[in-house]
């Protein structure tokens, strides 16, 4: 009697353990122009078509960007320290050791034209990490392309939406992305158009799941999965492709040192012929610390910054395809479904008072409305408040936000630019300015998360079922049957021997 009540202990507590979720956690760390972001995880894996839940518990970044780092590499292993120690926070104890954490660093590195410094920073921080409490392996610190960073964007904004496994590119989202040292475009193209060049496709594998209810929770019009908008889930991994660019330099603060550049070459090769040269894409009113700000004055002149952003875009450099984005990229005939601009493209529309779905023309009104206004009032409107609010000596913080405000008339420009000129879109097409899908954040580390997770779950079944074990691996809980089954089968054979 007393082995059947065992028995039927084990059997009890073998079944609830077969009915919970694993969970996996995973931290990345972006290492963008302006700083590095950690970004902790956790995920509830299980196999087949049960949901695949991704929550971020936390993010933490520091200044500056590891691209800073060139002359002190060592420093740049350093300042990874309070980002592992912030991660070691929220991940459970017993999950730490196997947690894998992930450098994967953007633009501002890639931008470091010494392949000895980058080198150098990278060995830094693989050293450090190693170092770090975390699961970790050299090949888990690198720099990407920006074609990946748009992948991952993508696949964050999509998983969100429940639009992942979405045939038709009209029920997916495309996303846009300006940071401040490269701008990226990524959209699934239709089956029936021509491929994209190689060059401008990157392939996912993810699993061929649904998210879990509560990611779409609050997700609004369109978040609830149907047919046409997802296949069913079955079992297995799908390889997904997408259309993809990213141009490395044309991000807001990349081109915006570009734009400046491009005004003092040109006062350069006006010399003795006029000592002044209007900037367009600066308010009237507005005093540069610049040392040429006597001869290259404000203009505040919204049309004139357009052709002036066109022309950093390069949407006049000879056109190698049938159709052409910037710098004589390829560019699909037809982009279909919602687009989602993300980043510097969001935090200017926020700034110019749009709604979340706006259109290119409502972009251009309030890009010419903030080029044309005076500088004091837009200093009054939108800084006022900040100023009477803070103390004596801190005049710098207030000049980095009144950079900050100046840029503004150059950013809608370049966006305005970048949407009617370099992706060809209509003046009155709509386009979601936005970070969140669902009320959730999408960040394209988030994809990362998901695609790194889903590769490790692809090698663990991949070399499970070719041994015919079902151990642990060093990424967490595998999917399929574990040692959990091991537990049941002991506990109904005690059962029947009974």
């Amino acid at each position: 009697m007393c082995l059947v009540l065992v028995a039927i202990a084990v059997l009890g507590a073998a079944t609830a353990l077969m009915s919970a979720e694993p969970r996996r956690y995973v931290v990345i760390l972006d290492g963008g122009s302006q700083g590095t972001r950690a970004h902790v995880y956790a995920m509830r894996v299980a196999p087949g078509p049960r949901p695949r839940h991704t929550e971020e518990l936390g993010v933490m970044r520091v200044k500056p960007g590891l691209s800073s780092f060139a002359s002190d590499p060592e420093g740049a292993g350093e300042s990874l320290r309070p980002l592992y120690e912030f991660a070691r926070s929220l991940v459970p104890d017993a999950y730490v050791a196997r947690t894998p954490i992930v450098l994967m660093a953007t633009a501002g590195l890639r931008s470091v034209p010494d392949r000895g410094a980058r080198d150098a920073i990278l060995r830094s921080c693989r050293a450090s990490l190693a170092r770090s409490p975390f699961l970790f392996r050299d090949a888990w610190a690198e720099v990407i392309a920006g074609s990946k960073e748009g992948l991952y964007a993508w696949v964050a904004a999509n998983y969100a939406a429940d639009s992942l496994f979405a045939r038709d590119p009209r029920y997916t989202l495309g996303v846009l992305e300006l940071g401040g040292a490269s701008m990226q475009v990524t959209f699934k193209v239709p089956e029936d158009a021509p491929a994209p060049p190689d060059e401008f496709t990157e392939h996912i594998h993810v699993p061929t799941v649904k998210p879990h209810p509560s990611d779409l929770a609050g997700a609004g019009a369109g978040a609830t999965p149907s047919p046409s908008r997802t296949r069913d889930a079955e079992p297995g991994v799908t390889e997904i492709t997408v259309y993809t660019h990213s141009a490395l330099g044309l991000g807001q603060e990349a081109a915006f040192e570009a734009h400046e550049r491009a005004l003092r070459a040109e006062l350069s090769s006006r010399r003795g012929a006029t000592t002044e040269l209007s900037d367009p894409c600066v308010p009237v009113g507005y005093v540069s610390k610049r040392s040429d700000a006597s001869q290259i004055r404000p203009g505040g002149n919204f049309t004139a910054c357009v052709d002036r952003a066109r022309a950093l875009l390069g949407l006049r450099d000879p056109c190698p395809h049938e159709r052409c984005g910037v710098k004589g990229s390829y560019l699909p005939p037809a982009i279909r479904g919602e687009m989602l601009a993300t980043e510097n493209f969001f935090y200017t529309a926020r700034f110019l008072g749009l709604p979340e779905r706006a259109t290119i023309a409502q972009m251009a009104g309030a890009g010419e409305r903030v080029c044309g206004a005076e500088w004091r009032s837009l200093v009054a409107a939108h800084l006022g408040a900040n100023r009477a609010a803070r103390g004596e000596g801190e005049d710098e913080t207030f000049e980095e936000d009144e950079s900050s405000l100046a840029m503004y008339c150059f950013s809608s420009a370049l966006i305005v630019a970048a949407l009617s000129h370099g992706l060809k879109l209509p003046a009155q097409a709509k386009i979601r300015f936005s970070n969140s899908v669902g009320g959730k954040a999408v960040d394209w580390a988030m994809g990362a998360a998901i695609a790194f997770t889903a590769a490790a779950v692809e090698r663990e079944e991949e070399w499970l079922l070719g041994s015919g074990n079902r151990w642990t691996s060093a990424y967490g809980d595998v999917v399929g049957f574990d040692w959990r089954i091991l537990v049941l089968v002991f506990a109904v054979l005690v059962l029947v021997l009974v």
